[in-house]
């Protein structure tokens, strides 16, 4: 849900290739989506829109109250990860350091390369899960969904809007990006980890 508050270019493409918009009959999965992005960053309690059925509405109330709490949590994993590459790969030199004794700027490239080779471990582990996960995506959607929300509160008939603007195929192309997304991070901070080791292990030699 997060892509349809930053992004609409992936719905526009989901919607071109699935023809989201033959199926909602007078109104267009564009309309819809810009409505949903309004209602999921300002303050209303619930999306004003008539064609979505109560239970939808308070589903969209929920996804809302979850939408905060991801955003909250992405934020700070955003910022602890620039400060720990920033602290790694661009350390500040103490005024002793900054006096001439350049190597001393990178002393400790090896631990600071081990940090970030065991970010990337993290994030390498963390995307081959969402990839099992993907091999059975309808139970793990279905897992995510009973973790989040209450029971029975985001099922709805296969005719309502809510199923017709968001088919399975939309989920699975979000997940994918996500599990992308993981994936060539874990190889940047691995990348980043190489780099800061061969350069201590070099600087260790000359020693």
């Amino acid at each position: 849900m997060l892509t349809l508050i930053f992004c609409d270019c992936f719905y526009a493409y989901h919607a071109q290739v699935h023809h989201t918009d033959a199926l909602l009959e007078n109104r267009t999965a564009h309309g819809l989506i810009n409505t949903l992005q309004n209602y999921f960053i300002n303050q209303d309690e619930y999306v004003k829109e008539t064609v979505f059925s109560q239970e939808e509405v308070l589903h969209y109330r929920d996804v809302k109250h979850l939408i905060r709490q991801l955003i909250f949590l992405w934020a700070a994993l955003l910022l602890s990860a620039a400060f720990l590459i920033k602290k790694c790969l661009f350390p500040s030199p103490t005024p002793k350091e900054a006096q001439g004794a350049q190597k001393k700027i990178h002393e400790h490239d090896t631990e600071r390369g081990i940090i970030l080779r065991n970010a990337g471990i993290l994030h390498l582990g963390s995307g081959i899960l969402f990839i099992l996960l993907a091999l059975n995506f309808s139970r793990s959607f279905t897992g995510f969904h009973s973790l989040f929300f209450r029971e029975g509160s985001w099922m709805f008939p296969a005719e309502s809007y809510s199923i017709r603007l968001f088919p399975p195929s939309f989920f699975k192309g979000i997940f994918s990006v996500f599990v992308a997304v993981n994936v060539i991070s874990a190889f940047l901070l691995l990348l980043g980890s190489a780099l800061l080791l061969r350069r201590g292990s070099a600087k260790k030699k000359r020693k």
